[in-house]
């Protein structure tokens, strides 16, 4: 991106509608772009709405100051004119000179677009062709009233992927586009690989629709025996839990598909490192934090086309499920990686974690992402 000479590391206010394991992978993506922007020396801060797990989970923002705010009204749209007046008054003071907006569709959105400083935002997926589809009459409205103003005001749109960039792109020819991935903190020493009878497989997200969890849960009634375990550990979004239940029970599979609900911290490294493969089926991805995390702990990889992470095919890394695969097809994915002897699984393991430990560092992300923001404040004071 070229512009004026770079300034001194600029100052920057993360802002984000959940700043707890409410938000999935955003909840570790974005908090760890600002504690890596906070130990190379930025002044950051953090404004995001409260929710039901927010002040439990505030202290792993540290050494980040994170201010949280009331919604008042539906949850889903996050109106909250506490959070504007202490963004106005933080704007007033001029303490930030970068807004760092993460994710799209609520009003924080629209706050982004009204404040007077510079900003970058941070789609997280959200431009993509299965997210603009679905709920798309609320967000055809969005984009009218604030989304379109907020993304073309932006100083610069950041892309996790090349998949993603095209999408900003297509929705917004000209827009200034950086691709800047996820990242991760590397586990030492990697799980070890168990080859256990029977396996354990894992689930590790949002439960949302997009992730094609009820396909997957389709899929395990038609594994051969002895049938695996599946864990599907992650917070329930939108009442999705109940749903996933009764098709569990459908399909006949309750007895060997568990519902670990949300995991963090300790609970999730022993979780990841009990397991003989992590899979996500998903049907849309911005830049999925979980599988960062499997494979930095060694776990190998099934995943679809749709994680938007090729990457991971082209060095041997993952086990290819296919575009938008079908029950069907992800059973016979499932069993292709059963029959894989252990050797192989453990060269695909150890491919992913050295293109994670090589690419997907935050030290790496967040001078890059400094750069970036200082141009942005540089080419706003010129």
């Amino acid at each position: 991106m070229a512009g004026p000479p770079v300034t001194a590391v600029p100052s920057i206010i993360f802002l984000v509608a959940s700043a707890s394991r409410r938000a999935g992978g955003m909840f570790h993506s974005v908090r760890g772009l600002a504690r890596a922007c906070a130990a190379a020396g930025a002044e950051v801060r953090a404004l995001a709405l409260r929710d039901e797990f927010s002040d439990e989970d505030a202290a792993a923002w540290d050494p980040v100051p994170l201010e949280l705010f009331p919604v008042l009204g539906p949850e889903r749209f996050g109106w909250s004119p506490a959070l504007k007046r202490r963004l106005d008054a933080l704007l007033a003071e001029g303490v930030p000179s970068v807004l760092s907006s993460h994710g799209l569709w609520m009003w924080t959105s629209a706050v982004a677009a009204s404040a007077h400083a510079p900003r970058i935002v941070h789609p997280h997926g959200m431009l993509d062709g299965w997210a603009l589809r679905h709920r798309a009459s609320r967000k055809r409205l969005a984009w009218r009233l604030y989304e379109e103003r907020n993304l073309r005001g932006a100083a610069a749109i950041r892309a996790l992927n090349d998949s993603e960039a095209f999408a900003v792109v297509a929705a917004l020819p000209g827009a200034t586009v950086r691709v800047l991935p996820n990242a991760v903190e590397l586990s030492e020493p990697p799980a070890t690989i168990r080859g256990d009878v029977p396996e354990r497989f894992l689930f590790l997200g949002r439960l949302h629709e997009k992730k094609g969890i009820r396909e997957l849960i389709e899929a395990w009634s038609a594994l051969r025996f002895p049938m695996p375990e599946l864990i599907i550990a992650g917070p329930d979004q939108g009442g999705c839990l109940a749903s996933l239940q009764r098709d569990a029970r459908t399909y006949s599979v309750e007895d060997r598909v568990r519902f670990a609900g949300p995991v963090d911290g300790e609970a999730k490294e022993a979780l990841l490192r009990s397991v003989d493969a992590f899979v996500l089926p998903s049907r849309s991805e911005g830049m999925s934090m979980a599988v960062l995390e499997a494979a930095a702990h060694g776990v190998p990889l099934l995943l679809t086309e749709a994680v938007n992470m090729r990457e991971f095919f082209a060095i041997g890394g993952a086990l290819n499920l296919g575009a938008l695969p079908d029950a069907g097809e992800i059973a016979a994915g499932v069993e292709r990686f059963r029959a894989m002897p252990q050797g192989e699984r453990a060269a695909m393991a150890a491919n992913a974690r050295a293109l994670v430990s090589g690419r997907y560092r935050w030290d790496l992300i967040a001078s890059d992402f400094l750069e970036l923001s200082a141009r942005v404040a540089s080419a706003e004071g010129a």
